[in-house]
């Protein structure tokens, strides 16, 4: 982790300065109230925790780091653990910014390897905390590493294996946003959950023709004129997959999204009218 040490944040007045291997990569003009925050100090007492608190849980194997203008993200991997033929891996996120567009934050969760690309990171545990001041004494109280956050989400993924949902209720689920309404946005992640669907399973004829890009698709898809079966398990690989390049604001975000299939699940090959219907607090207890 050598290459943390190249990146140095200072601020003279009211000008704040990331600086990279002595040379200025950005500079922002922030006010009185804004904290300019020790990025690298803070992921190495991150690295320190999880590796001597943790050590019966977490083994780093890699990590990535990626520091553009005045943004800092670092993510770290565990080594591979495979359970029922299902690759994963525990992954920590940390970004903050010297730019005023990011908040200091940690989060954690998993990263999927296989059958599809995937992280999933969960609300719980999570550091947020903006730049203004006391970032840094908030940061200095210590960082805590719940161990237990990750089994909770192997937990939920187990229990999506079995189930399936609607295709007109994970559409509606994708498609609106917290007001309820359609954005560009949310048609534009339709469509490429259609195309991932459409890449990686067989369906009828009919089917494939709703799911063509032309204008009116994603309404006749809502509205439940096609709504066959999918797995539960294989919806969240291929929805997530989206944002596997994304940062972990956008992945918690995109996660507590479809994670909502929950509310619309049963199990497979038994759908009637006297299915069960289960909640995610149902699910996590």
């Amino acid at each position: 982790m050598n290459t943390l040490d190249k990146l140095k944040i200072v601020r003279e007045g009211n000008i704040l300065s990331t600086l990279y291997d002595n040379r200025t990569i950005h500079t922002a003009t922030v006010s009185k109230v804004y904290e300019h925050f020790d990025f690298a100090g803070y992921c190495k007492e991150v690295i320190d925790t999880i590796m001597n608190a943790n050590s019966n849980h977490v083994k780093i194997e890699k990590y990535s780091l990626c520091i553009i203008g005045g943004y800092q993200e670092l993510r770290l991997y565990s080594e591979h653990i495979d359970i029922n033929g299902v690759v994963f891996r525990k992954v920590f996120n940390i970004i903050s910014s010297s730019n005023r567009n990011y908040a200091l934050r940690l989060s954690y969760g998993l990263y999927f390897k296989s059958p599809y690309q995937f992280n999933i990171i969960s609300s719980n545990g999570s550091v947020h905390k903006k730049h203004y001041n006391g970032v840094t004494e908030y940061a200095n109280e210590g960082v805590t590493i719940d161990p237990e956050i990750f089994d909770q989400n192997l937990e939920l993924m187990k229990k999506l294996v079995g189930f399936s949902v609607r295709l007109d209720d994970v559409i509606n689920i994708i498609s609106t946003n917290t007001s309820g309404d359609v954005s560009k946005t949310s048609e534009q992640r339709v469509k490429v959950f259609i195309n991932l669907l459409l890449d990686n399973l067989m369906f009828h004829n009919r089917i494939r023709t709703a799911a063509k890009l032309q204008d009116g698709a994603i309404e006749r898809l809502k509205a439940g004129d096609f709504s066959f079966e999918i797995d539960a398990f294989t919806v969240l690989s291929l929805y997530l997959s989206i944002f596997t390049n994304d940062n972990s604001v956008v992945v918690l975000r995109e996660t507590e999204r479809i994670m909502n299939i929950t509310n619309y699940m049963f199990m497979q090959n038994s759908f009637n009218e006297d299915f069960d219907m289960f909640s995610l607090d149902e699910l996590e207890d």
